[in-house]
This record gives C-alpha cells, sequence and structure tokens, in this order.
C-alpha cells in the first residue's frame, strides 16, 4: 500500500476525504504540547526532542518497508528532504521544547495557531494559486496583533519544573522569548508547508518523506543532545514522562507526519494548517483541566484577536454569513 502525493495536484479545496484527515490529524497533534510539558519534567528539551524524531523514525521504518515504497534516489529529493527536516522537524521542535520550559502548554498551542498567518503570507509570494486577498491581508494584520498582546503581557500560566530542577524564576525578557520561539516555529512550519508543494511534482510519496525527514532531523540532533544535555547522566524518568515520549514519537509525529504530507498533496500549504485552528482547542482543555493551567484578562483579549484574525484569514465563516443574509 501506498500513497502519491502527486494525486490531485489542482485541487486546492478541502474534500469531504481531506477534511477526515485533518480531524484525524487535530487528534495527533492536538495532544503534543500536553506530552511536552510532562516529558520536560524528566528531560531537558533536545533530549525530548531527539527522543520524539527518532522514535517517529523508528515507527515509520517497518511501515515504509511492509508499504514497499520506492526510495528515491536523485540529490534534488534528498537536498529536499534535508530542508525540510531542518525547518518542518528540528528548528521548530527545538523552538517548542526551550519554548515550552517557560510558557504552559494552553499558551503555546494558541501561539501555535498562527501558522495560518505566517503560510498566508510566504504562500503569496512563493506560489502562483495561493495569492493574498484583502481579507486574508487584513486577517494576517489582526492575530499579529494578538501575538503582539501576547507576547508583550505578563500571564499566570505555569510552566513545568524542567528536568528535575527547580521551577522557572520570574523573567519577563525570558518570557518573552519563550513566546517567540512559538512564533519562529509557526514561521518555520509555514516556510516547510509551502515548500513541501514542490513534491507533488517529484512523485514523493508521504511515507517517504515523513521518514526521510524524521532520520535526517535525528542525525541532526543526536551531536546537539549529547553536547547539551548529556543525557547518560539524567536520572531513569517516570513511567509517565516515557509513556509521553512515546506519544509524542508515534502519534504526534510518526503517524501525523503521514497525514500531513497526504493533506499538503491534496489541498495544498494554507488548507493543511487549518490543523492549527483546531489545535488550541485540544491544547487548552489538557492545559487547563488537568495540568491546572490558567487565563489572565490581557491573555483572554490577545486570544480574541488572534482568533478573529484566524477567522477572516480563513474566510470560511464570513462566506457562510453573507450566504445566509
Amino acid at each position: 500500500m501506498s500513497q502519491n502525493p502527486a494525486v490531485n495536484q489542482t485541487n486546492l479545496t478541502l474534500s469531504s476525504q481531506a477534511w477526515g484527515l485533518l480531524i484525524i490529524l487535530w487528534f495527533c497533534w492536538g495532544g503534543s504540547f500536553f506530552y511536552g510539558h510532562i516529558a520536560l519534567t524528566a528531560v531537558p528539551p533536545l533530549t525530548m526532542v531527539f527522543c520524539r524524531v527518532f522514535i517517529g523514525f523508528l515507527f515509520l521504518l517497518p511501515i515504509l518497508y511492509l508499504w514497499r515504497v520506492q526510495i528515491p534516489r536523485g540529490t534534488k529529493v534528498w537536498r529536499g528532504m534535508v530542508i525540510m527536516a531542518i525547518f518542518n522537524t528540528a528548528l521548530p521542535f527545538s523552538l517548542i521544547a526551550f519554548g515550552l520550559t517557560r510558557v504552559s502548554s494552553s499558551l503555546g498551542g494558541i501561539l501555535n495557531a498562527t501558522v495560518p498567518m505566517w503560510t498566508a503570507a510566504l504562500a503569496h509570494f512563493a506560489t502562483r494559486d495561493e495569492k493574498l486577498t484583502l481579507p486574508k491581508a487584513i486577517g494576517i494584520v489582526t492575530s499579529l496583533l494578538g501575538v503582539v498582546i501576547l507576547i508583550g503581557m505578563k500571564d499566570s500560566m505555569v510552566a513545568p519544573v524542567i528536568a528535575g530542577h527547580s521551577a522557572p524564576s520570574e523573567n519577563h525578557l525570558l518570557d518573552s522569548l519563550a513566546k517567540l520561539a512559538f512564533v519562529g516555529a509557526t514561521a518555520c512550519y509555514a516556510v516547510s508547508g509551502v515548500y513541501g508543494k514542490r513534491f507533488k511534482s517529484m512523485k514523493v510519496e508521504p511515507i517517504f518523506a515523513a521518514t526521510a525527514q524524521l532520520v535526517i532531523a535525528s542525525v541532526i540532533l543526536l551531536p546537539l543532545m549529547i553536547v547539551m544535555d548529556r543525557p547518560w547522566q539524567l536520572p531513569m524518568p517516570s513511567f509517565a514522562a516515557v509513556a509521553s515520549l512515546l506519544a509524542l514519537g508515534i502519534i504526534a509525529t510518526g503517524l501525523a507526519y503521514i497525514l500531513y504530507y497526504r493533506i499538503l498533496a491534496m489541498a495544498g500549504a494554507t488548507n493543511v494548517a487549518l490543523v492549527t485552528y483546531l489545535v488550541p482547542v485540544s491544547a487548552t482543555l489538557l492545559g487547563v483541566l488537568v495540568l491546572g493551567e490558567s487565563f489572565t484578562g490581557f491573555t483572554m483579549v490577545g486570544i480574541a484577536i488572534i482568533a478573529m484574525g484566524l477567522i477572516i484569514l480563513d474566510g470560511r465563516v464570513i462566506k457562510g454569513l453573507r450566504q445566509k443574509i
């Protein structure tokens, strides 16, 4: 069994099949910030990221073999895989891991929702079929205003105790940098989402693309982890932390990447980024109900402005209301 991302090259709308895959992807990615917070109580950020991508690779490797997927040999494809490994995996995962050391999983999920904002802006300049319209431009500016508010405001959301160390002391600058790390990660996802469209014409299988970028990201992250974290000196992680690392690798990475590349091929970069509208819902529910995270009034204002901008950017709700009037 194999999947060919070259199918439906001109289809940039969300079919019922694409919507179904998008919802499954939401469940896969929805708990990643929650899993990350639990894992960070036992391992440092780079170790967590390496474990995530390496476990994801181990999960996908036998599937690649069972599906008898042909491995491309051209340097053009592998050069592209290196770029995707950096901008869709190693760099954003590392930025998010750093962000989670000082930002709650709820707020992380909310900031992650700005992926469509960056994707729409970048796709305007980098593609021919996803141009920016006036409503999209207004949506981008509105969402960006909400991001600025969230980065600048203090909040009462609690970050985890990292790898056995004491809870992070109050430092507004570091808190702002942690929030900016999430914004940087979303920009990386936008770059990879737009860049990844070129694999349709190369007839690259989604399962190969996912497996290749995970093994490349593992190679990139391994020496960094060894030098900076010295994981062999860490105490044995708890069962909850191990389970969270497995969930990050298998569900939120391996399985999610198969779905991501399939939706990207079927519906385009802007549509695949719609999953980030849904992720904050599950991230917030898990953070508030399980981890005891909370919001301040100013945080809610920033969230509301981001949500408004994303609704304008997407245009579906506004279009539906116009049709009813």
